[in-house]
């Protein structure tokens, strides 16, 4: 749950930043877009070794760490995504970072929940 609150707060800070809005610039968007792809795997990468671990230690039941980490991660987006109906240089409210970090505690017990043994 550590993770969902580290990644909230950068979230929360990044939009405060208007760095959405820098986006609309063509050249920065494929600088960006290569920053979020390295970010995602770096993510992918620590959910699989912590889901891994929990392999290993018998506490989780997982055939292929890594596809369920990236299911996650793409779950986690797809609800950050899910909020979205406005423009993307809009700036999100408090109440819906709010309400999409309790989505995602949700998720997060859901998935682990269903790896344990």
């Amino acid at each position: 749950m550590e993770l969902i609150a580290t990644r909230h707060e950068f979230a929360k800070r990044f939009c405060r930043l208007e760095l959405f809005k820098v986006l609309k610039d063509k050249q920065l968007v494929k600088f960006a877009h290569q920053a979020f792809e390295q970010a995602r795997d770096r993510e992918i990468r620590i959910i699989t070794n912590i889901i891994e671990k929990g392999a290993t230690r018998g506490e989780l039941i997982t055939a292929d760490p890594e596809k369920v980490a990236a299911l996650y991660m793409h779950a986690m987006i797809g609800l950050r995504l899910s909020l979205v109906s406005k423009d993307i240089s809009e700036e999100i409210s408090d109440e819906e970072f709010e309400r999409v970090r309790e989505w995602q505690v949700q998720l997060a017990d859901i998935f682990i929940n269903s790896l344990k043994k």
